[in-house]
């Protein structure tokens, strides 16, 4: 589908510049038309059967209503074009429908953006960023306001004493007639719109306070306030750019499975004697293989008593030796650093131990007392008894 969404990107395109050359005809091939469209209903139909009526209720949704737009555009394109004669798809307002239509079917470019990862990861950048750039509108329109307002009145007092020639009072204004114009010229000046060369002598030769307040202004949102809303957009940027929790989980999903095949081959070329089972002398001569014991320090599996740890992996495959199966799943146990599920659960364990070797004290002391009152009792009756 990414091949064939950019396919007709292009086919697209090729129309639109022929389009240019010919405007009162209509160029597009019906039958490439009906090709693409065929594909596109083709391809709903089976997400359709597949998933239901659940398709358009999962976090894909709203790409898939997008999917059914274009497709239903697409439909009603070919319907048009087939349904009307010659003379009716001869005339303008005909022509300039169906090219409407087509353009609103370009935009099944978008798609695009869910097939590669780069273009994902930008568009969620740019979208978790708006709210940002609003305010950031806000404070530079509030501010830039704030200035052109001090600029205005600089200088409609300039023109009320006569100060500047023709040219600069026709200068004033066009630049700052108003308010409203005057915010414009601030922004340009800022933004590359226009040179603030000329701004400010037009400032200056209103007096000293316009040309401070025009410099200020500059100055402060060219070195605080653009580096301020930067810094902002970058760690926005950061925060969005973290995988989310199933990206999460299908990276760690192929490690593990990584590891599992890795960790398979090295089983089968410590098993030389091919019995599915590893063995103490087995594994001790597999471990002097440094391509192993890397590959145990890569995965944070680091064997230094090779008894200790053969006694543990026999514990879990509950035999003398170890098949793959428990080598593996003991390997990938035993790897990395404890987590604090493994610490909670040893103190879980060390606690019930001592509750019940408690248990068991306290049992034995009972017996004993036990003992001592049969035999203190056992001793006087035979004293009485003499």
């Amino acid at each position: 589908m990414l091949v064939v969404i950019l396919t007709h990107s292009i086919c697209s395109l090729h129309e639109t510049n022929l389009q240019m050359k010919s405007p009162m005809e209509f160029s597009a091939s019906k039958e490439l038309n009906m090709t693409f469209t065929a594909v596109y209903f083709v391809e709903m139909m089976l997400k359709l059967y597949v998933h239901r009526w659940w398709l358009y209720w999962n976090e894909e949704m709203w790409w898939n209503l997008f999917d059914c737009a274009v497709l239903a555009v697409g439909l009603a394109e070919l319907l048009i074009e087939l349904g009307l004669g010659k003379r009716a798809r001869a005339s303008p307002q005909f022509i300039r429908s169906l090219r409407v239509v087509r353009v609103v079917k370009i935009f099944r470019v978008v798609r695009i953006v869910q097939f590669v990862k780069q273009l994902r990861l930008i568009i969620k950048c740019v979208s978790g960023s708006l709210v940002s750039l609003f305010w950031s509108l806000v404070l530079l329109a509030g501010i830039s306001l704030l200035f052109a307002a001090v600029l205005v009145q600089q200088m409609s007092t300039a023109l009320a004493e006569g100060v500047p020639d023709a040219a600069q009072t026709k200068l004033m204004y066009e630049k700052f007639g108003s308010v409203q114009r005057g915010l414009l010229s601030m922004f340009e000046c800022i933004s590359g719109g226009e040179d603030w060369g000329p701004i400010y002598s037009l400032a200056s030769s209103a007096g000293l306070i316009s040309s401070v307040c025009f410099l200020t202004y500059v100055f402060f949102v060219w070195l605080s306030l653009a580096n301020i809303i930067t810094a902002i957009f970058v760690d926005n940027a950061l925060k969005m750019a973290k995988p989310d929790s199933e990206q999460k989980a299908l990276e760690k999903r192929r490690e593990d499975l990584t590891s599992i095949q890795h960790l398979k081959s090295i089983f089968l070329s410590m098993d030389t004697n091919n019995s599915s089972v590893l063995t103490y002398a087995e594994l001790k001569r597999g471990l002097r293989d440094f391509s192993i014991t890397s590959f145990f320090d890569a995965i944070g599996l680091d064997v230094q008593d090779v008894e200790l740890f053969f006694r543990l992996l026999t514990e879990i495959s509950k035999n003398d030796a170890v098949d793959m199966e428990a080598f593996v799943s003991g390997c990938l146990r035993m790897k990395g650093t404890a987590s604090n599920v493994d610490v909670v659960s040893i103190l879980h364990q060390t606690k019930s131990l001592g509750d019940k070797m408690l248990h068991a004290i306290n049992q034995c002391n009972t017996e004993v007392q036990h003992v001592r009152y049969q035999l203190a009792n056992g001793s006087c009756s035979l004293t009485s008894h003499a």
